[in-house]
């Protein structure tokens, strides 16, 4: 694209200005003292085009404006790089207020954009460049003169890479984002160990816990019912040993008994069959004889044959009185027998197995309390009432009974126990010593059922915090397998960040090396030019920083190895070849390149050379904007804008372009015709031109 019309009104510098029929190809030298308005016009036309300069950002955006004004205007014609001519025009006022339109000159009453976003937005596509890629390629300041390389924005930009750099650094947020991701997993993975660490949770512990309060559950039953069964005992034992001796003492007088009257009845019978059927047989009469001499035997005679019956069936319900008593007798036995079984196992189980499952219990508990919620605590002090080893008191000699080694264990027992249950089994025990024993083994018992019953409250809390415990170690197990796979999720994510960041990289390195070798072809054909042939070769590194090539050395020179003019026309050269690469790269078919005193620090030879050089090196930049205080001879011009330090007006315009713009015809401003100069001489024929304000 090339600048054809530019008008600015209380814009920096100038009051006004417009210069109005501007050549499409060749140079055009603005010249002028120092704080005549050169970089104004440079300014312009950054600022008509987007909207905004370099050398002053929108957070001060009063000092675009003309002194003491308090607004600005400026309208840009250009050719865009579809060939076609457009017109923008922005406004800015002291508060920062922005206003911009873009249309076609050939169609201005059709409005192509409005508004400063809408315009922002139409103008890099109608001239194939941005803000940034402008200040790097197509805009060249003198603070460009002091920078070894450009700005790396911009030549990614135009190296194509500004994508693929854009979506590095969101790969590096969003790794950066799950880094952070990972650490903070890896550390509630880490507390999370720890609190399982800490809970100490032991696989078996809640069933060896269970499994001690059903051993409690069924010897509490067993010593319940032994307890029960030695409640009243003593008192049993009386009675029914009385019982047994009463069914003893009859069974053993009916039995006999019973015996002699069978043996009569059957004697009588004997008799009664021989009288009756064998009455001749000598033994008949003799028994006759003998019944005869009983006195009155007449009258009983006739009660002869049932006499021997009668005295059967009496000998038979004496005999079944007697097995009554029998039976009863061995019922009374086997119920002694279950007594004395039970005082036996009451004393060698029962209360050896309470002690055994008490101290059980209490290592148990203790060794796996983790804290004083669940750990037991002390023992308190003995109470002979209700703890089963506090029974401290030595028995009284009414008391006192023969007892077994281990008599510290619990009561003061009977030594031999199973000698004493045997003797109960026969109702042959003394019924004291049995009350005393029975008694003992009650209040042992009863103390048994207490403690137990303790250690079940324990036992069941317990058991109930290993619940909890073990509740709250499978949801931590649970959160640790969760955060391990979300690790291994992110760790994963991570690894196809870094190769894709990788393949970003080396595809963004390889972008920036191709677009290097491009750039420093470029550089090949301006550097002799503008070095007058004493360098030929530069070396660019990844960003583009310069090295020469020293025939003199033989080798590359660093950059601030060279002198200040070198490095600027070095500079130079490159700054035309990233125009060049961009013009190219934005398809245009012509475009402009405005150089802002790149001579400041120029001997004459070297700005006559650069002038005149700039064409041959230049062919796609069609129009180039120069800015010097004086072109010496004999660099020439297309045409030249003079700038005046006393003048803040500067109009200049051409017979052409008057009649082919109806607005600046109709806007009655003054106008000049500048043809192309030859180095001061172009000064003599500015008196000819109309300046107004001096301009």
């Amino acid at each position: 694209m090339v600048i054809t019309r530019l008008a600015a009104d209380n814009f920096l510098k100038f009051r006004r200005l417009e210069l109005d029929g501007l050549p499409s190809q060749g140079l055009i030298g603005v010249t002028g003292p120092n704080e005549s308005g050169k970089s104004s016009i440079g300014e312009a036309l950054c600022f008509g085009l987007f909207g905004r300069t370099f050398a002053l950002g929108p957070e001060a955006p009063d000092k675009l404006l003309h002194w003491e004004e308090r607004q600005c205007q400026v309208t840009l014609d250009f050719e865009g790089g579809d060939g076609r001519s457009y017109r923008v025009s922005r406004t800015l006022d002291a508060d920062g207020g922005q206003g911009a339109s873009l249309t076609l000159l050939e169609d201005p009453g059709v409005s192509l954009a409005k508004g400063v976003d809408q315009v922002g937005n139409a103008i890099p596509g109608i001239c194939g460049f941005s803000f940034d890629e402008f200040l790097e390629s197509f805009y060249f300041a003198q603070r460009d003169l002091v920078h070894a390389h450009p700005r790396s924005e911009a030549v990614q930009s135009m190296a194509g890479v500004t994508p693929l750099v854009a979506a590095e650094k969101d790969l590096e947020k969003a790794t950066e984002t799950q880094k952070a991701q990972q650490s903070r997993v890896r550390g509630d993975l880490e507390e999370t160990r720890e609190r399982l660490d800490e809970l100490q949770v032991e696989e078996g512990t809640l069933d060896r816990l269970q499994g001690l309060e059903k051993d409690r559950q069924t010897l509490a039953y067993d010593i319940d019912e032994a307890a029960n069964a030695m409640d009243g005992a003593d008192e049993w034992y009386r009675r029914k040993r009385q019982a047994y001796d009463q069914a003893r003492r009859l069974r053993l007088f009916l039995g006999p008994t019973a015996a002699v009257i069978l043996l009569a009845g059957a004697a009588a019978g004997a008799g009664w069959a021989l009288l009756t059927y064998w009455p001749d047989h000598p033994y008949a009469d003799r028994l006759l004889l003998e019944l005869e001499a009983i006195p009155q035997w007449g009258h009983f005679e006739s009660y002869l044959p049932w006499l021997g019956p009668g005295i059967a069936a009496l000998g038979v319900v004496i005999g079944i009185a007697g097995n009554a008593f029998a039976r009863r007798s061995r019922r009374l036995k086997r119920a002694a027998s279950t007594l004395g079984k039970r005082v036996v196992r009451a004393r060698e189980k029962l209360i050896p197995d309470a002690e055994s499952l008490s101290h059980r219990l209490d290592e148990f508990i203790a060794a796996t309390a983790l804290d004083e919620h669940t750990r037991p605590q002390e023992p308190a002090e003995a109470d002979p009432e209700t703890s089963i080893s506090s029974a401290q008191d030595e028995p009284s000699e009414e008391e006192a009974v023969e007892t077994t080694p281990g008599a510290d264990l619990l009561y003061r027992l009977p030594g031999d126990l199973a000698y004493l249950g045997n003797r109960i089994t026969d109702f042959r025990a003394d019924p004291v010593r049995v009350g005393e024993t029975v008694s003992a083994l009650h209040d042992v018992l009863v103390r048994a059922q207490n403690e137990l019953e303790g250690h079940r409250q324990h036992l069941e809390q317990r058991i109930e915090d290993e619940r909890g415990r073990r509740a709250e170690a499978d949801r931590l197990q649970v959160a640790i397998e969760s955060s391990e796979g979300e690790l291994a999720a992110i760790e994963r994510e991570l690894a196809v960040k870094n190769l894709a960041g990788e393949l970003l990289t080396e595809t963004a390195r390889k972008l920036s090396n191709q677009f290097n070798q491009e750039v420093r072809e470029l550089t090949k054909k301006a550097l002799p030019v503008l070095t007058d042939g004493r360098y030929q070769q530069l070396r660019l590194g990844e960003g583009l920083e310069a090295e020469v090539f020293s025939p003199e050395k033989g080798d590359f020179l660093d950059f601030d190895e060279l002198s200040s003019g070198t490095r600027r026309q070095i500079l130079l050269a490159l700054r035309l070849a990233l125009s060049k690469e961009l013009a190219r790269l934005s398809g245009n078919q012509t475009n402009f390149l405005f150089l802002d005193e790149p001579f400041a620090f120029f001997d004459r030879e070297r700005v006559v050379a650069t002038v005149n050089g700039l064409p041959q090196v230049a062919e796609e930049l069609s129009q180039l904007w120069l800015s010097a205080q004086e072109l010496p001879e004999p660099a020439t011009v297309d045409r030249e804008v003079p700038c005046l330090a006393q003048s803040d007006q500067l109009v200049q315009t051409s017979p052409a372009s008057r009649t082919a713009d109806p607005v600046a015809a109709a806007s009655g401003l003054a106008t000049a015709t500048t043809e192309p100069t030859q180095g001061n001489q172009n000064k003599d024929s500015d008196k000819d031109d109309e300046q107004t304000g001096d301009g």
